[in-house]
């Protein structure tokens, strides 16, 4: 993944802020894309149901560099 869309960071932003995804068919595109680089895994919390999926510190960094808090996208 070379470039990261305006939806995929929005998705980043929301999976930090651990809010309920209503994944739609091309949500669930963007989270494999996104699993497959590198900045998201699944969740090993006992919420994980709510918030399956948890930022890595790539994406962590790749949020901070942008300037994009978790509550901004």
């Amino acid at each position: 993944m070379s470039e990261i869309s305006d939806a995929q960071i929005a998705l980043l932003s929301d999976i930090g802020q651990r809010a309920p995804l209503n994944l739609t068919p091309e949500k669930r595109l963007a989270i494999e894309a996104l699993l497959t680089a590198g900045f998201i895994t699944p969740s090993n919390e006992t919420d994980a149901d709510i918030a399956p999926y948890e930022l890595t510190a790539k994406a962590t960094r790749f949020l901070s560099e942008r300037g994009a808090g978790l509550n901004e996208a």
